[in-house]
């Protein structure tokens, strides 16, 4: 895909494929988050500190990425660089090397990240709500892995993983800025035309069910805060509700929403609060987080059911809900300024089958949700008898 952009010397790539999170089995989980950091750290030519020194010499910056639903680069250098910069992804693509060296490396790095979340207790919460969230699906597992997972890969793992998933039918490559698109098309089909098709096989994955019963999870730290999520099943990219579910978010997330008024600035019930709504490639969640005083704990608990209750029973306004459009609309305008962000929107709605003009439909599609809509959105998917939530408290008692 080629969005020409003439209007500065910049040009930004991303090749995307589908894989992260969803793509994982336990006993592998976080490979694609230490891919994505692998990645650009060597090839069977060229070492990760030359690869390092040509990049700055275009003024570019590259890294891999890693999320729930994707693994893949993005690089953006200045044009006068773009056949060296070609040359260079495409060698990555093809010939990265997984060297044992680097990877023990990053493998120290990535096993600190994970003992530190212990100490990140807004970031442990959110780990502890998905396992409760999900039963089955892999979105129930971290990103960065666990110690047991991260300590037994090897680069063997990441080649046989990587040799699965990066090819050419599983492969959307973006290109956006100062280029012509035919010289991009010829630079790209004589760098990767060559790529021979795998035999990738896609994971059959568990389908979540709405929950039927509330499920908790309580962890003690020895802190001086309380921290929760409390939340639900959500839905898809490709389901029609998740517009109405992102005025939904708009309306009640942030310091201008009823939940921050009521819960934050009339009771001080919290000193961090969201509400959240993430649409994902298979159901996501909808769902609140607070950071609290250990003592209040339990009433910003019911409080938080009350409130969800109220916006049940007494749906928003026409103001409230035009505000939250207004400010999505804008918000997602002024995300979309540079031509990284630019490919990364375009190549992900491609992989993630929403089309590479998806980003054209949105405005439209946000203007479309009525109050109606969203008061049905939030009748289908907040359930206060049966959701999931995650707590962390300091212990109970004195610490002598």
């Amino acid at each position: 895909i080629v969005k020409e952009n003439r209007s500065i010397p910049t040009v930004s790539v991303q090749v995307a494929f589908l894989g992260g999170v969803r793509f994982e089995e336990e006993a592998q989980n976080g490979i694609n988050h230490l891919l994505a950091v692998m990645i650009t750290k060597g090839t069977e030519h060229q070492t990760s500190l030359q690869i390092a020194k040509k990049v700055e010499r275009m003024a570019g910056s590259l890294g891999g990425f890693s999320g729930y639903n994707s693994f893949g680069l993005s690089f953006t250098f200045l044009s006068q660089h773009a056949e060296e910069a070609f040359g260079l992804l495409t060698e990555i693509i093809k010939e990265p090397a997984f060297d044992s060296g680097e990877m023990e490396k990053r493998r120290r790095v990535i096993l600190a990240a994970i003992q530190q979340q212990e100490d990140d207790l807004s970031r442990l919460v959110f780990k502890l709500f998905r396992k409760a969230l999900y039963e089955k699906h892999p979105y129930r597992m971290d990103t960065l892995g666990t110690i047991e997972s991260i300590q037994k890969l090897t680069p063997q793992d990441l080649k046989a993983y990587y040799r699965r998933i990066a090819v050419p039918e599983n492969m959307v490559f973006t290109v956006v800025g100062d280029v012509d698109a035919q010289q991009v098309i010829s630079t790209v089909k004589g760098g990767l035309g060559d790529l021979k098709r795998g035999m990738l096989t896609f994971p059959v994955l568990p389908q979540e069910m709405s929950l039927q019963k509330t499920r908790r999870i309580e962890v003690t730290k020895k802190k001086e805060q309380a921290h929760f999520v409390l939340g639900f099943l959500g839905t898809t990219f490709h389901q029609k509700d998740r517009y109405a579910m992102e005025v939904l978010d708009a309306t009640l997330s942030g310091q201008g929403g009823r939940l921050f008024y009521e819960l934050r600035d009339k009771e001080s019930l919290a000193y961090a609060l969201h509400f959240m709504a993430y649409p994902n490639l298979d159901s996501g969640f909808l769902g609140i987080y607070m950071g609290t005083h250990p003592d209040k704990l339990e009433k910003a608990i019911r409080r938080v059911l009350e409130e969800l209750k109220k916006v049940k029973e007494e749906g928003f306004t026409e103001d409230e809900v035009a505000r939250a459009k207004k400010f999505l609309i804008g918000n997602f305008e002024i995300g979309l300024q540079t031509n990284g962000a630019q490919a990364g929107q375009i190549s992900l709605d491609e992989l993630y089958g929403l089309g590479y003009d998806h980003f054209k439909n949105y405005p439209r599609e946000i203007e479309k949700v009525s109050k109606e809509e969203v008061s049905r959105v939030v009748q289908k998917y907040i359930h206060l008898d049966a959701y999931a939530i995650a707590i962390i408290r300091p212990p109970a008692g004195k610490e002598e």
